[in-house]
């Protein structure tokens, strides 16, 4: 191969001819190849075009670091093997752009989220389990009405005051399932019965006991006493009226309302007459005594008596 010093020697020589003839020649060398006989030098600034340039032939070391702008990048060009790991930020990613295929299973955590931003709607059915719940966090308003069964409520840990005023009824309650004892200011009785013809009382021209009750009352309410027996007129002379009532107070104070009974005198001697008595208070809380008093009203008292069969005072808290 002929190498420049030949194209130099040529160009000498044919200065020489020129000046010896003093005309000027263009000479035109043909099948001249050479390596480097162009250097940087001889090229002026943008003198090299696309067209001049060998595809393939720009490798990484003929381009400055920083020369290569977006402007230079086809779309699409860029791979994920061409970028560096870790170097892609928040930054260098559009809004909305990071879609649920983009993410990887479990990469996600609590952090990743930003609070209060997860709506039921972002909540598989059925994904919310018990550990996933705060303490205390599932109030009455979080529960559906109507679906809380026994099975969801630890045995004996409902109290009186878990339960609304007014809200049970009979049929919330089992039959024989409530003992007196857990019956507040309930009904009660008490009495006094007798055998046979009963128990015997003379009568005096004043109001006198003839027998006594005594009730504890868990509560205000209301008293009822009954008595009931029998006035005899055993003698041949046959007058006189027996009474007999109910009275709180003991003493010969006149009961509050009595009943009377009396026979004709011409009627049969032995006569017994039945004879009762009833009365309803209102008393407060506390022991109370409701007293049994007779007395005749007329005539001789020795003519007649009272046999007592049997009497009871009743509470009740409420009236209808």
């Amino acid at each position: 191969m002929k190498t420049k010093n030949i194209i130099t020697s040529l160009a000498s020589s044919l200065a020489l001819i020129t000046l010896a003839t003093s005309t000027a020649y263009a000479v035109t060398a043909d099948n001249v190849v050479c390596d480097q006989c162009v250097g940087t030098s001889d090229l002026a600034n943008g003198a090299v075009v696309k067209a001049k340039i060998k595809n393939g032939a720009i490798t990484t070391l003929k381009i400055k670091q920083g020369a290569v702008k977006t402007g230079r990048i086809a779309d699409s060009a860029v791979t994920s093997a061409k970028i560096a790991d870790g170097t892609v930020t928040s930054a260098d990613i559009a809004n909305g752009q990071v879609l649920n295929v983009d993410i990887g299973n479990g990469q996600v955590n609590s952090i990743k989220i930003t609070d209060n931003s997860v709506t039921s709607a972002d909540i598989a059915n059925g994904n919310v389990l018990n550990v996933d719940l705060g303490t205390n966090s599932v109030n009455s308003i979080k529960i559906q009405d109507n679906t809380v069964t026994g099975a969801d409520i630890l045995n004996s840990t409902i109290t009186g005051s878990d339960i609304a005023t007014g809200t049970i009824t009979g049929s919330d309650v089992a039959s024989n399932s409530i003992p007196s004892t857990d019956i507040s200011n309930e009904a009660g009785v008490e009495y006094v019965n007798t055998s046979g013809l009963g128990i015997v009382y003379s009568i005096s021209t004043t109001w006198s006991v003839i027998r006594s009750i005594a009730l504890t009352l868990p509560t205000s309410g209301y008293v009822t006493c009954i008595a009931m027996g029998v006035a005899d007129w055993d003698q041949s002379t046959l007058d006189g009226d027996v009474a007999l009532g109910w009275d709180d107070a003991s003493g010969t104070v006149a009961p509050n309302s009595y009943n009377q009974a009396g026979v004709d005198p011409t009627g049969d001697v032995d006569t017994r007459i039945p004879l009762s008595a009833m009365y309803t208070f209102f008393s407060s809380a506390g022991t109370k005594t409701y007293y049994l008093k007779s007395r005749s009203t007329s005539g001789t008292a020795t003519s007649f008596d009272y046999q007592f069969h049997g009497a009871s005072c009743m509470f009740f808290p409420t009236r209808y």
